[in-house]
């Protein structure tokens, strides 16, 4: 049986790093996928009777970052609670895959509807959602920042090769 890395902050960034690189090269992918795909097809229209994807795509654009916004930071305050640093990092790692994943649904909605449709507006969602989702790349520095860390847990997670416990 393999034996499993440890917990280090080190460590802990770059399996964040992987989980980002997953979430955002899928859908890298699948939008230049579409591009090829449709290249023959595809148009560029703003017409609300043209598609039934005109009204639904961009509704849950607003939503989806609402929702994952707010979702992300009430996860942030229970892991601020948490009674070690180890507990903290792995709610916050639980709440970055969550606004990850709720920024990625009207990302992949456009890529999709792209490639049933051919209209590149929706790739327009796609291309903004998938900017919004660089600025979540994981760093040791963002993630000191968004969990406050200070005192005991700030020195700890400095010290990049100590395990955490």
């Amino acid at each position: 049986m393999p034996q499993q890395a440890p917990f280090t902050p080190k460590n802990y960034i770059q399996a964040n790093k992987i989980i980002f690189m997953g979430i955002f090269m899928g859908l890298i992918i699948i939008s230049i996928v579409g591009i090829v795909t449709n290249q023959e097809r595809s148009f560029f229209s703003t017409d609300l009777e043209k598609s039934s994807f005109m009204m639904i795509i961009p509704s849950v654009f607003i939503g989806s970052i609402a929702i994952g916004s707010v979702l992300f930071n009430n996860l942030i305050k229970t892991a601020k609670g948490s009674k070690n640093l180890k507990t903290a990092l792995t709610n916050y790692r639980t709440a970055f895959i969550i606004k990850l994943a709720l920024y990625e649904v009207p990302a992949l909605l456009g890529a999709v509807s792209f490639l049933s449709e051919g209209n590149l507006l929706y790739l327009v969602y796609t291309g903004i959602a998938a900017v919004l989702m660089l600025t979540f790349i994981p760093s040791k520095a963002k993630t000191i920042k968004e969990l406050d860390l200070k005192g005991d847990w700030f020195d700890e997670f400095q010290n990049s090769e100590s395990e955490l416990k």
